[in-house]
């Protein structure tokens, strides 16, 4: 399945990602079982707006009442932006949290204010939080926030939960607790260039997980892409993202070609690692579509109709 996920990519039977063909889909079939999202990690509101638009326009009218987003951020810059695009408290639960598997505070790093000032960043800093591992750079800083578990701040086990956390996946899950075997649906972000362990948690409990497209960045100071290398690898690319500023790194987009053979579980092994960090990878990602079996009578066959 997932070597036949990949294909429809490559064969142009999908554009964007996967979970943008099956959310709706999910939506329309399972209905008033498929309308409690959450999303953790949620920037400045962008993804939380997508998913209302899904929920408005997939679920019956009489089901659109049970429609409830909960968005988690913790980073008050993001927070205040999120406040203003989702801005209704009937269908959006804001809450200013990391989600993760402790009620507890963390250390997350940011960019300098000064740095996210001079416009490369844009307003609130979005993607650029992640969980301070000890390494701060000088143009980086650290802020304290609060995180909660997702099993005690929900009144209602989520269907469908979205976790982008640079690196806080597997910890957000098992705060999950209880709740995790009545999630439908997980979009999970996974590096693999690290050794990562969401994934395998999540296949080990009951889910299969399929990869999305993927983006990699390279070095600043890489001189060029060997696009022939990447191909042998079964590495194919589909669009760049240009740097807009000094020091932030040429991020490309694509898909694989093959199989598991670059793996080893849920990542890539460590031949694979090598060639790539030669190359001048300094990143590799992509989002996991992790599936409960326990519902695969009704979800299976809607995966079926997009690959």
């Amino acid at each position: 399945m997932l070597l036949a996920f990949h294909n429809a990519f490559a064969e142009s039977r999908l554009e964007g990602n996967g979970m943008d063909f099956m959310l709706p889909l999910l939506t329309r079939r399972l209905q008033e079982k498929f309308c409690h999202f959450v999303d953790g990690g949620a920037g400045i509101g962008h993804t939380g707006q997508g998913y209302l638009r899904v929920l408005e326009s997939c679920l019956d009218e009489r089901n659109k009442d049970g429609a409830r987003i909960s968005c988690y951020e913790p980073l008050e810059e993001n927070f205040v932006e999120m406040s203003k695009r989702l801005d209704d408290p009937y269908r959006y639960m804001l809450r200013k949290l990391a989600v993760s598997s402790a009620n507890t505070t963390m250390k997350f790093v940011v960019p300098h204010r000064q740095t996210a000032d001079n416009g490369a960043w844009g307003r609130g800093t979005s993607y650029n939080g992640f969980i301070d591992d000890g390494s701060n750079q000088s143009n980086y800083e650290t802020v304290e926030v609060q995180a909660v578990r997702l099993e005690d701040d929900l009144v209602t086990t989520p269907d469908f939960v979205k976790l982008d956390l640079q690196g806080g996946e597997l910890e957000a899950i098992r705060g999950l607790g209880g709740m995790l075997p009545d999630v439908k649906v997980l979009y999970i972000e996974t590096q693999l260039m690290n050794n990562e362990s969401a994934c395998q948690y999540l296949a080990e409990n009951g889910f299969v997980v399929l990869f999305d497209k993927f983006q990699f960045g390279l070095l600043s100071n890489t001189g060029q892409v060997p696009i022939k290398q990447l191909d042998e690898l079964g590495i194919c690319i589909d669009r760049m993202y240009l740097p807009n500023g000094s020091g932030m790194p040429l991020v490309i987009f694509g898909y694989l070609d093959k199989g598991r053979e670059l793996f080893d579980g849920y990542s890539f092994s460590q031949e694979a690692k090598g060639v790539l960090k030669k190359i001048g990878i300094e990143y590799f990602q992509t989002d996991a579509i992790c599936i409960n079996t326990r519902f695969s009578n009704d979800i299976f066959p809607v995966l079926h109709s997009v690959i």
